[in-house]
């Protein structure tokens, strides 16, 4: 339509980008503009909340994500209703497009399983058990949540709901003696983010 129609310009939104990438790129090479729309920030948060009322909205925001349209919604159960629909009609798509995963109900139930494991230990055993998956992973503790290389230096992050003494982990020491390692929790979660 854009080709046979001079003078057109089409706005195209959503977030099923992979669909939309994998049928418009090519023919639209030079002539179009993507924007990455992202969920809300917490520096935009902090212009309109108190740091008492961020820290008591932080399990929700781990939980419900930073989407916008969440605060429009009156109750959880909308929210959760919402996240659904979300869920189901375009990540798992977007997720199972990009990595070609067959058996998404497994994938599903994994993903809803850890989304309810925010703040406590997870069980890997009991995971395996619910989704059906063979054994061929353990979790031993020798894992990092992040690593990142910042100003030359490689930073190892651990996430945790509470700053409880944490080791860096064995493997991961004799490997980068000169890795600096860090706890994000909780409590100094918004020093990290800002």
């Amino acid at each position: 339509m854009i080709d046979s129609i001079k003078g057109i310009t089409i706005i195209v939104t959503g977030s099923s980008s992979f669909d939309l990438v994998s049928h418009t790129g090519e023919p639209l090479v030079g002539r179009n503009i993507v924007y990455h729309l992202y969920p809300v920030a917490q520096s935009e948060l902090s212009a309109i909340e108190d740091y008492l009322a961020t820290l008591r909205n932080l399990e929700k925001r781990l939980i419900y994500g930073s989407y916008p349209e969440l605060w429009h919604l009156d109750n959880q159960l909308e929210q959760e209703n919402y996240l659904k629909q979300l869920v189901n009609s375009h990540l798992m798509k977007d997720i199972l497009i990009y990595e070609s995963i067959k058996g998404s109900d497994v994938l599903f139930r994994l993903l809803k399983l850890l989304a309810w494991q925010v703040g406590r230990q997870v069980n890997c055993s009991n995971l395996r058990k619910e989704v059906t998956k063979s054994k061929k992973r353990t979790y031993d503790g020798q894992e990092i949540d992040l690593l990142e290389l910042y100003n030359g230096q490689l930073q190892a992050i651990e996430c945790k709901w509470q700053n409880r003494k944490t080791k860096v982990p064995v493997v991961f020491s004799k490997a980068y003696p000169d890795a600096n390692f860090t706890v994000i929790s909780n409590e100094n979660y918004l020093e990290w983010i800002t």
